[in-house]
């Protein structure tokens, strides 16, 4: 670390006594041009939303994204669901804004109407599309069940617009998951023309503000026109989209999970739903490192069409109700990477809250970029081993998930012959050395097979590749990272000194570790206090990103 003047000094601390009751700003994040692998790509976004790779900006401001959106663009991101845009009643905890008090945009949470236009101007002018959280099922409550919050705005305190029917008991009775209060939240009388045109001006707000799509919160607790719902039934559905401006070029989708009375098949004649049992299914395969269970996209007793499919391996609520929360990081991207490798499906990747910015993993580019080089092309599924997934794409491309060990790859493939960077195809085979826990795409026969975790960067003299570990923690003032490991040069003795990127990021590069070769490390303050994490286990020419505990 860099040694200051003792006047500098005083004037830090000075100026932290100063703001620390204001508002902390999160520390400048890596940016993909920082970053080891070269991930940017010539393949364009694609022009539709649901044709390419969602960013799920859980609880991000707007002027956040708005900075980070060249950065979205150039990892192959071309559209983000940002959280829901109403007011709120307080600023936390973070489901509070799944508890809207006006149908307005903006909140204290993630800003204003003025940050949310300007946050649209720039995605536009980066070819990326606003997703917006609608939450119109229902309106905020006291902290008591049924009651309106007092924060409520008094022009939607009118009780004829409102069911009143009390709360849901039985979530597999259809009347009740669609006429009841969910979780005690006042429920909206969706069959009222008045409740309709207040959410279609809401809608179109967003539409003028710069909204290029909805994710419709809690959809399956809106009853439709049909299926199994009954003497309740409405025409919410038909009226509200079919008064959308601009409906034609919006991406659209609801959230039906999956359970006896989700009327699922209804929905589907309006939008995309949510794949929530496909999150199961990718989160199974990462964990057992077995990926011969991916083909089918469940929901409930039935099977989705890809192209009809929002997919994700988590979601918010996956996230903070501890059914995703264990996952690694790596775990994560080689999850997702499964999903966007694939036809049809509309991939989207939550961030999680902090400073994890999976989003911003070369790996994770890798896929985006492959998936949108194979708009419209089918897809073949081949499982070479019960680790390794291979997807191939029409003729012109493959991409291989390995969630397994390094090894050689004796494949058919419906590739084209020729040579893809180290891998070769011949009279319909593919060959070449998979590396260790790696994304690997192959496309275009120019060599832009990628080595994800195993293959990226470019080597050093001695032919080896460029591992990278990045390190997030902050370790206060005048402390160091160093780290410690069984393979040259890394010894368990004493450790190296890492590189300072940021206050919460510290890097560590080496050239002498040979592809796709396990090691083990552990990282230390001042080479002294040990992480209390397990080791990691890292391959050579892998990039990786590790969150110590200490």
């Amino acid at each position: 670390m860099k040694s200051y003047r003792i006047l500098s000094l005083l004037l830090l601390l000075s100026l932290c006594i100063f703001s620390c009751n204001k508002e902390k700003n999160p520390p400048s994040p890596k940016r993909i041009s920082d970053l080891p692998v070269a991930i940017k790509s010539n393949v364009p976004l694609p022009t539709s939303a649901e044709q390419g790779a969602m960013l799920h900006a859980h609880t991000w401001r707007f002027r956040d994204i708005e900075a980070a959106m060249g950065d979205i663009a150039a990892a192959g991101f071309n559209s983000v669901q940002v959280s829901p845009v109403n007011k709120t009643k307080r600023a936390t905890p973070w489901w509070i804004l799944y508890q809207p008090c006006d149908l307005n945009i903006g909140n204290i949470v993630l800003g204003s109407e003025a940050e949310f236009r300007s946050m649209c101007s720039v995605a536009e002018q980066n070819g990326v599309k606003i997703i917006v959280d609608a939450v119109l099922n229902h309106v905020a409550n006291n902290d008591t069940p049924s009651a309106w919050a007092n924060e409520l705005d008094p022009a939607l305190k009118n009780s004829s617009y409102y069911h009143w029917q009390g709360g849901i008991n039985n979530y597999q009775n259809r009347w009740e998951l669609t006429q009841g209060d969910l979780l005690g939240l006042p429920d909206w009388n969706t069959q009222s023309s008045v409740v309709q045109q207040l959410h279609i001006d809401f809608l179109n707000k967003c539409i003028a503000a710069g909204a290029d799509g909805f994710r419709f919160d809690a959809a399956k607790h809106m009853e439709t026109s049909g299926g199994e719902d009954q003497g309740w039934r409405g025409n919410y559905w038909e009226n509200v989209l079919g008064n959308l401006n601009n409906r034609n070029n919006l991406y659209l989708f609801g959230e039906v999970l999956p359970d006896i009375a989700d009327n699922e098949q209804q929905y589907l004649q309006y939008f995309d739903i949510t794949a929530h049992g496909y999150g199961g299914v990718l989160r199974d395969a990462v964990w057992n490192n077995n990926v011969t269970n991916i083909q089918n996209i469940p929901h409930g007793g039935s099977s989705l069409s890809p192209n009809q499919s929002l997919v994700y391996v988590e979601n918010h609520d996956d996230f903070h109700d501890g059914s995703s929360t264990n996952l690694s990081p790596w775990q994560r991207k080689m999850g997702y990477a499964i999903a966007a490798a694939r036809a049809g499906v509309t991939p989207r990747l939550l961030d999680r809250p902090g400073n994890e910015d999976v989003w911003r993993d070369p790996d994770v580019a890798r896929i985006n970029h492959f998936h949108n080089a194979m708009v419209g092309q089918n897809e073949y599924l081949r499982y070479p081993r019960q680790q390794t997934l291979v997807v191939d794409r029409g003729t012109i491309g493959t991409a291989i998930i390995n969630l397994g060990d390094s090894f050689s790859i004796n494949t058919a493939t419906n590739l084209q012959d020729g040579t893809y960077g180290n891998f070769t195809v011949s009279g319909g085979t593919l060959t070449g050395q998979v590396p260790g826990g790696s994304v690997v795409t192959l496309y275009n026969g120019t060599g832009s097979g990628g080595g994800g975790n195993g293959g990226g960067g470019g080597g050093g003299g001695n032919g080896n590749p460029t591992t990278t570990i990045y390190v997030h923690y902050n370790v206060g003032w005048g402390n160091s990272l160093f780290i410690r490991g069984d393979t040259n040069p890394l010894n368990w003795g004493a450790g190296i000194q890492l590189t300072n990127v940021d206050a919460n990021t510290w890097v560590w590069t080496t050239n002498d570790i040979p592809q796709g070769q396990k090691f083990e490390c552990k990282v230390l303050i001042n080479d002294q206090q040990w992480a209390t994490n397990s080791n990691w286990w890292v391959y050579g020419g892998q990039t990786i990103d590790i969150y110590p505990n200490f």
